[in-house]
């Protein structure tokens, strides 16, 4: 399974969950 996030195709479920934590992250310090 792939996603796009920020224009960056990731591959694997890793990736994703690694994508989805960096975007909380963010989402968190704005």
């Amino acid at each position: 399974m792939g996603s796009i996030v920020g224009g960056v195709r990731i591959r694997g479920s890793r990736g994703e969950a690694t994508v989805k934590a960096l975007v909380i992250q963010v989402s968190m310090e704005i």
